[in-house]
């Protein structure tokens, strides 16, 4: 199927591949640092072809030690820069669209512009909207609900769960292993929060868009 203008280009098989790939080479805890820099090198001279920036990029995210502070902002950087240079090439890739974001929402409150990171899922909400829906559109209003709750705005947020729970859902059936994380990251930080009724509610939303 061709992609529209402004329709979102769907997580294809290659897209899959990479994150397979990355998760296989994420094991090799021996060789992480030497892996990194073969991945960064075939990223820096891929020119238009995104699959190695998108490896590189998701490398920096799976293999990341969080317990250097100083390592850890390094591989988050380069992971946003991949996923920057993926978007400037091709605006409607959604997996670099939301991986941005994704990232963007992991910074200290001091790093990050949250007002810009709205209006950029709301852009993403409303592209979706252009083109055949997926079931995987159902993220960005999971990434919006859990950045109005950090801000302790709950009644927006529950009103981005409530828009979630009214979309189209049947199961996500590509790269569903990695997606879950986002599904389980929202309702761990509302049930942490005491937040149960908002946390059952994301729940419910996971065993929908699951085969659990």
């Amino acid at each position: 199927m061709s992609t529209l203008v402004g329709e979102f280009l769907p997580i294809s098989q290659s897209d899959c591949e990479a994150f397979r790939t990355v998760a296989l080479l994420s094991r090799m805890t021996e060789r992480i640092e030497t892996l990194r820099e073969t991945l960064r090198k075939e990223a820096e001279k891929a020119g238009a072809d995104n699959s190695s920036k998108l490896m590189f990029g998701l490398f920096n995210l799976v293999a990341n030690n969080a317990s250097d502070v100083l390592e850890s902002k390094t591989n988050v950087e380069d992971a946003l820069d991949m996923f920057e240079q993926i978007i400037e090439e091709q605006p409607n890739y959604w997996l670099a669209k939301m991986y941005k974001i994704r990232i963007q929402l992991m910074l200290p409150n001091s790093f990050r512009d949250e007002d810009e990171i709205i209006e950029e899922i709301m852009d993403m909400i409303e592209q979706q909207k252009k083109g055949e829906f997926r079931p995987y559109y159902v993220i960005p209003y999971l990434l919006i609900s859990g950045l109005y709750w950090s801000f302790g705005e709950s009644e927006k947020a529950k009103e981005y769960i409530a828009e979630a729970k009214k979309l189209e859902a049947s199961p996500i059936t590509v790269i569903s292993d990695f997606l879950i994380l986002i599904f389980d990251d929202l309702e761990t930080k509302l049930r942490s929060s005491g937040e149960h009724e908002s946390a059952n509610d994301v729940l419910e939303l996971k065993n929908k868009y699951f085969k659990m």
